[in-house]
Order: C-alpha cells, then structure tokens, then sequence
C-alpha cells in the first residue's frame, strides 16, 4: 500500500524498504542500478489509468489498513 497524489493504492514497491528504522546502511561491492528502459514504460502512466484511479478512490470507500 502507498499514496499517489493523496490517494491510497496499491503501486509498485521501491527497489529498497525500511520502516521504523534508523542508522540502515547498505554494504558491499556492486551497485543498486535499476534498468531505466523497463522504468520508463512504467512510469508513463496513461491518462485514462490515472482517471480511473481518481474515479475508484472518489467514488469508493477507503481501502482497510
């Protein structure tokens, strides 16, 4: 569960998560690099997709936690 533009839903989780945390560190050698084309495509979000997001948290009750 997340928010976009004030609204719950459920959306794509962040590559890394931490809740209630403090002093996290991530270690090691590489690299976190996502792979930006497939991204690309993700973010688009479609006009009518984000319509019927704002018609469904509108017109429907909130979701339960």
């Amino acid at each position: 569960m997340t928010s976009w533009e004030g609204m719950e839903c459920y959306n794509y989780s962040p590559l890394v998560y931490a809740f209630k945390c403090e002093n996290v560190a991530i270690t090691g050698k590489g690299m976190l690099k996502p792979d930006m084309n497939t991204w690309k495509v993700w973010f688009k979000r479609p006009q009518p997709h984000l319509n019927a997001l704002k018609e469904l948290y509108t017109k429907l009750r909130p979701m339960c936690r």
